[in-house]
Order: structure tokens, then C-alpha cells, then sequence
């Protein structure tokens, strides 16, 4: 018992540490408007970074990935909930008190958009869960899964594509902003 406490306790303060990074002021986020009157500017790949909210699930920010073949969203919320595929209007208002950063893989090509849907529809049947280790796929929370999705898309093409800007075993849906194997994409120039 004592070792599963200091286990979550060890999980809490990382958590804590790490999900209150300062964020660079020259992140130029957009209003959810933006994107929904911009939306054929996305592309399959796209990542969504919604920003931080004070609250239970939002204090960490989020991440998911767009498949504009389909108009969805595909992500892993929240804790309790597993895997969904959203449209991306209902996931628009569901997020509309928050802003948004797009984010493009640089390498990304029309065989990658398809395997990337392949990697997801073969990842996408685990429960949520934090893991200490972003390449565990026993589970999953939203920034690990978007990262493993890259990840396992580039072992299909021989490359290590590994988007976490600060290499550790753990990933934030903020690490994602300073990627250099991504670029920030400004919808409705």
C-alpha cells in the first residue's frame, strides 16, 4: 500500500511540475471562431493544441489529431473515457471557451495522411491511462497518444519521428508547440 502511495504521489507532483511549464509569449493562439469559419485549411495529421484551463481535466492543455477525410477529431479526453472519433463542429463547441494552436508534421505526405489513419484505427481500442514511459501503448492519455501515432506512423517509413521538444519519457500536449519536426500553421491568414 505504502509503495502504490509514494507511486501516485510521484505521479501527482510530475504532473504538477511538468503541466505548469511557462509557455513562451510568442505563441499566437486562435480563437476557436477562427478555425470554424477556416476549417478546409486543416489537413488529415493536423495537431490540435487547446490551451490551458483551470480545471480538473484542462489544466494540463490538450492535444488530438484531425482527419479531414472524415471531418474528425480523433483524441483521447479525458481520464474514464477511451477513445473518440468527433466531428469536428460538435468538437469545436464543446471546446469554445478555449484557444487553439495548429501544428503540422514537416515531412507529411499523402502516404503518410493514409498510414497515419491505419496507425490510429490500430491504436485506438485502448483505455485511458497515464504511463511513465510515452512509447507503453497499454493505455493511453492524449498527448502520448497523438505522440505514439507519429511515432508508429514513421516506423512504416523508416524513420524515428519522436515530436517531444524535450525528449522525456513523458509527454505534455505543450511539448508538442516546440517540436522541430513540427511547424505552427495560422489558419485564416
Amino acid at each position: 500500500m505504502k509503495k502504490k502511495l509514494k507511486i501516485i504521489f510521484l505521479i501527482i507532483n510530475i504532473f504538477l511540475f511538468q503541466g505548469c511549464k511557462v509557455i513562451s509569449k510568442n505563441i499566437q493562439w486562435q480563437n476557436i471562431e477562427t478555425i470554424r469559419k477556416n476549417k478546409q485549411e486543416l489537413e488529415t495529421g493536423d495537431i490540435l493544441i487547446l490551451s490551458k484551463k483551470i480545471g480538473t481535466y484542462t489544466w494540463l492543455g490538450h492535444s488530438a489529431i484531425y482527419l479531414k477525410e472524415y471531418d474528425v477529431v480523433a483524441e483521447y479526453p479525458q481520464i474514464f473515457h477511451g477513445f473518440y472519433y468527433v466531428k469536428l463542429n460538435d468538437w469545436l463547441n464543446a471546446v469554445s471557451d478555449r484557444k487553439i494552436k495548429i501544428l503540422r508534421y514537416k515531412e507529411i505526405n499523402k502516404k503518410f495522411k493514409n498510414k497515419i489513419f491505419e496507425v490510429i484505427e490500430n491504436n485506438k481500442n485502448k483505455r485511458y491511462k497515464v504511463v511513465l514511459n510515452k512509447k507503453n501503448n497499454n493505455g493511453f492519455y492524449c498527448s502520448q497518444w497523438v505522440w505514439y501515432i507519429f511515432y508508429k506512423t514513421g516506423i512504416e517509413f523508416n524513420k524515428n519521428i519522436d515530436l517531444d521538444s524535450d525528449g522525456g519519457p513523458i509527454v505534455y500536449p505543450y511539448d508538442f508547440l516546440y517540436s522541430n519536426k513540427l511547424y505552427k500553421v495560422h489558419i485564416g491568414k
